[in-house]
């Protein structure tokens, strides 16, 4: 190791030479710029900041933070600076008045639930994340959903809260022990039901409700119940129970003791209808010739049945065959224009879209759409005195068609005492039989006098555009020219 001979530290500077090696210890200060020329190495002690970041607080001093300690991902997310904010990984985070702090699921709190933290750099410092994917945290159970906690502020819990007056809010879903999808779903207040009742404005007619048919008929009149010697005196219904039959949304089983009238009449007449995509479509081209380009951005669009139960900004969509995420967090407005990237299309593929959204009462609803990429089939007309040769130029020339083979192929050929054929991936079923109407039709490759197509052969083709090569086809040639004026159907059956 070269001597350094001229430090010269000063408040202005000090230089190294080209094979000087410069060892700082204890509290060495450096004035101006600390640079360091091209071709450089820092070095710094083996295993002394293995796995760790530098990070300097508010008061300039920094310090060697582990990675394991902070998330990453897909995510929405802010960093906050909070003095002594007390939060830890994994904490859910609230804000009421001025502060961030622990919310608690007993419906006591007095704020907004915002998210999770999923780093925490220092005791100032700790980044939020509203939604999306995270991974590098710790003491999780795969396929799990938690919830706040109702019972310790700031917890998460698997168990749902499900006391009365207590908040089931759905905040993270783990698809391992250590990564998983921070959720911003809205939460809901769990009730017994026992505070309402009444007719309101309805009339009043005296009498007793003794079955069914009684209870329809009141309905139907719009009466005051609370005129029925059943239910005079009080909103909660103390008769017989479980239900015993189907009244709408009542079914048999169905809890009536310690319910309000209004909580059973709308259980009843108006029960909560879970949403659902009724459909759901993005605007690529399917079938797609393998080969080409599918990418950058494309238009979604989807419909939503009972729309209203959709919690706001619940809507996510990805690209299940890539893992992808493509949109979350999306409003629930029917349409979306989001990029694609650049898909796989190297040979035959089929790629799957989910979009995923939750209702108001936190249960999550998806549906899926698939595109795919083929290799396409040919078909020509020859005029010749004999039978044409097979050839990947051939076939090549012929006319392209982007589109699935199937179990029955129709192709019009309009030919004039030329020869016909078709070529197809070998990978598809072989043809056995022409058809073109009942007395019409006969074999393929096979010797016999009704085979119109003897000669088949297979190949390797390669598309003149470039967008494929040498790909196996087979091809069928007709044992003559013929005048064909209606369409040909070969057939696998």
């Amino acid at each position: 190791m070269a001597i350094d001979t001229k430090p010269n530290f000063s408040c202005t500077k000090f230089e190294q030479c080209a094979t000087d090696v410069m060892n700082l210890s204890g509290c060495t200060q450096i004035y101006g710029t600390f640079d360091l020329e091209s071709g450089s190495t820092l070095t710094i002690c083996a295993d002394a900041a293995a796995g760790k970041v530098l990070t300097s607080d508010s008061g300039g001093i920094a310090t060697w933070q582990s990675l394991s300690a902070a998330a990453s991902g897909d995510k929405i997310s802010k960093t906050i600076t909070q003095s002594s904010h007390g939060f830890a990984v994994k904490n859910v985070v609230g804000f009421s008045g001025t502060t961030y702090n622990k919310p608690i699921a007993n419906g006591t709190y007095d704020g907004e639930i915002l998210g999770l933290v999923t780093a925490v750099p220092d005791s100032s410092t700790f980044e939020l994340t509203q939604a999306g994917y995270v991974t590098g945290l710790t003491s999780l159970v795969q396929n799990t959903t938690y919830f706040l906690s109702d019972v310790t502020a700031g917890l998460l819990t698997s168990t749902e809260p499900t006391g009365d007056t207590t908040i089931s809010k759905t905040m993270f879903f783990a698809d391992s022990t250590t990564s998983g999808w921070v959720l911003p779903y809205a939460g809901y207040y769990n009730t017994t039901g026992t505070s309402g009742g009444g007719g309101g404005t309805w009339g009043s007619i005296t009498g007793t409700l003794s079955d069914q048919t009684d209870l329809q008929a009141a309905l139907d009149a719009k009466v005051n119940l609370s005129t029925y010697s059943a239910f005079t005196g009080t909103s909660i219904y103390s008769l017989n129970s479980p239900a015993t039959c189907t009244v709408g949304g009542v079914t048999p089983g169905y809890v009536l003791t310690g319910k309000s009238i209004q909580c059973i009449l709308q259980d009843a007449f108006a029960p909560y209808i879970e949403p659902a995509f009724s459909s759901f479509a993005v605007n690529i081209t399917s079938p797609t010739e393998v080969g080409t380009t599918v990418s950058g951005t494309k238009s979604f669009t989807w419909v939503t049945s009972t729309c209203d139960n959709v919690a706001s900004n619940s809507i996510g969509i990805l690209n299940v065959t890539s893992g992808t995420t493509l949109g979350l967090g999306l409003a629930n407005d029917y349409s979306e224009t989001l990029s694609i990237g650049t898909l796989t299309n190297g040979a035959p593929q089929t790629w799957t879209f989910r979009i995923t959204g939750c209702s108001t009462q936190s249960a999550s609803f998806q549906r899926d759409v698939s595109k795919c990429s083929i290799y396409p089939y040919f078909w020509g007309v020859v005029t010749s005195g004999s039978c044409p040769t097979i050839t990947s130029g051939l076939v090549d020339a012929g006319n392209k068609v982007v589109a699935a083979v199937g179990t029955s192929l129709s192709v019009s050929f309009a030919s004039s005492n030329q020869w016909t054929w078709f070529a197809m991936p070998a990978s598809c079923a072989a043809r056995t039989k022409w058809f073109v109407a009942v007395g019409n039709c006969g074999f393929v490759d096979r010797a016999c006098a009704s085979d119109k197509y003897p000669n088949s052969c297979t190949l390797d083709v390669t598309d003149g555009g470039g967008c494929w090569s040498s790909v196996s086809y087979k091809v069928y040639m007709s044992g003559f020219a013929a005048t064909d004026g209606e369409a040909i159907a070969f057939r696998t059956y």
